[in-house]
């Protein structure tokens, strides 16, 4: 019995710790700061709990959010991106560059069952070329979209990237190796 509350107590003890490794760096446009253990996301805003106090920062006032961790996957960058004139989220960053790659993910109902509402994650990647403020849709769940069409006019200005698309050399799911290939061979094409 007494090996049995012990082991529970550590691993109880060692989750907290492994909980408390990994923090977020909150950057705000404004220039300020803020490193905390945890945040919320609720209807286009973050909360969090910093030394100054409970803040809450609408979406279009981040300007990233940088997870840290223990693993890899614990490792990533959030941004603000408009993928309209008059609407944004934040976005997993994927690839960096000339052409950036950013993952939006958005959990949407699909039906209701007995016990409640089903629900499945729908993934978007959207690249946003520098200098620009509106991001473009590149890839989605959306079976009716055409990526090879899309990707081709995309990256129309790289002749070669869009011969490999349309060979099928590159296909729907290396979205983030083309965005590299675009941006270490294609980068002077314009």
């Amino acid at each position: 019995m007494k090996i049995k509350i012990t082991l529970i107590f550590f691993l109880c003890f060692t989750t907290l710790m492994v909980a408390q490794k990994k923090q977020f760096t909150i950057e705000t446009k404004a220039g300020k700061t803020y490193v905390v253990k945890k945040y919320t996301s609720k209807k286009d805003k973050i909360s969090f709990k910093g030394k100054e106090g409970k803040k809450t920062i609408s979406y279009q006032d981040v300007d990233k959010i940088i997870a840290t961790g223990k693993k890899e996957k614990d490792n990533y960058t959030l941004k603000y991106i408009k993928f309209s004139d008059d609407n944004g989220d934040l976005m997993t960053e994927l690839v960096t560059g000339e052409v950036s790659l950013y993952l939006r993910t958005v959990m949407v109902v699909t039906g209701s069952g007995m016990y409640g509402p089903t629900t499945s994650t729908a993934r978007s990647y959207y690249t946003l070329r520098k200098g620009e403020s509106v991001a473009t849709e590149i890839k989605s769940n959306n079976i009716f979209k055409n990526f090879k069409k899309d990707a081709s006019y995309f990256f129309s200005d790289c002749k070669d990237l869009v011969s490999k698309i349309e060979n099928k050399e590159f296909r729907r799911k290396d979205i983030a190796e083309i965005v590299t290939y675009y941006n270490t061979s294609c980068t002077g094409a314009k």
